[in-house]
Parts: C-alpha cells; structure tokens; sequence
C-alpha cells in the first residue's frame, strides 16, 4: 500500500495516496485553473469539472486499489463527498487547498501522509 489518507466511502475505509505524475500531467490544465480559482476565492465546479474530480479521485485510489472499477466507484460517490474526496487526493498530492492570498509552502507539501 501506497501511504495517504484515510477516507470512507460507502461505508468502506480507503487509503488514498497521492495521485502520480501521470494523473497530474493529463489533468494539469484542469489542475492549473482549479489552483487559480482556489486562490482567487472563486471555486465554482462545472459539469465537467466534477467529472475530473471524479476521474482523479478514482485514479489516485487506483493506485492501491487497482480492481476498483469507475462504475463501483460511482455507486458511493456523490456531490455530497465528491469535493471532499477530491481534496483528500489533492492534499496527499502536495496540493494545498488555502484562502485567498495564502502561500503554498516552499517546498509544495502539506504535510499530509
């Protein structure tokens, strides 16, 4: 197992690890304007943002569970504890979630493991 975060989902504890360069590469976009909004003060998550949310959540938690399948995924997710979820994933992942104005710290990490 990957070190991360423990989060439930469906009544199931999971540990969520941070998501690879992979995950982040072919969201980086997505994750770029996410991270501006984030620090503008104006998160307002679209149809196909939540989308991604879901897609990098599943593929973060891919990691240490490689048999969870998107669709078994979704049976528990919801608009509820998606946002939650994802921040879990970004966290793990040395994103950190701040108010406006806040720095990241130097050396990106969170400190979450």
């Amino acid at each position: 197992m990957i070190r991360g975060t423990r989060v439930t989902i469906g009544g199931k504890e999971y540990l969520m690890p941070p998501a690879n360069w992979k995950t982040l590469d072919k969201h980086d976009e997505f994750l770029q304007r996410y991270m501006g909004a984030v620090k503008s003060g104006g998160v307002e998550a679209k149809r196909d943002d939540m989308k991604t949310m879901f897609e990098i959540v599943h593929e973060a938690l891919q990691r240490n569970y490689p048999q969870l399948a998107a669709d078994e995924l979704k049976e528990h997710v919801d608009f509820g504890n998606l946002p939650e979820l994802f921040q879990a994933a970004m966290q793990t992942s040395g994103f950190e979630e701040g108010r406006p104005g806040e720095q990241m710290p130097a050396n990106g990490r969170t400190g979450a493991s």
